[in-house]
């Protein structure tokens, strides 16, 4: 069973794999699916329709499956998948898709975000090697 500390919400809809670790004051949406080994440090949000991959680390502040920053955002059918061995350091965002972006952002694998980036593509992001 996924270890949830008592400070966070985790929507019942959410699906989280067995061994997902959440800190304190995070937040996960109804239709947020967490992989394997993922780690939320603490006051992360995951919403909007997002699938994340194993392994993934979100530091403090990240926000994650949220509406773009963009007037084209809208929630309907918008939807963001990460893959694997991502690290979201602090403050960092990535958004579901735009109608411009045929409402998919899609985030390969083994990338590094830094702070206060800014994610929202058509394509995915290009896998790197850490």
């Amino acid at each position: 069973m996924a270890k949830i500390h008592p400070l966070s919400v985790v929507d019942p809809k959410a699906e989280l794999a067995d061994d997902v670790e959440i800190g304190p004051f995070c937040t996960v949406g109804p239709h947020v699916k967490v992989g394997a080994g993922c780690r939320l440090i603490s006051h992360v949000v995951l919403d909007g329709v997002t699938t994340i991959g194993a392994r993934n680390t979100f530091y403090p502040f990240a926000a994650v499956g949220t509406l773009a920053q963009d007037v084209r955002s809208h929630p309907e059918d918008a939807c963001l998948v990460v893959g694997d061995d991502n690290i979201f350091r602090e403050n960092t965002t990535a958004h579901v898709g735009t109608e411009k972006d045929v409402k998919l952002t899609t985030i390969g694998s083994r990338n590094w975000f830094w702070q206060a980036l800014i994610s929202r593509m058509i394509a995915w992001w290009a896998t790197i090697l850490l």
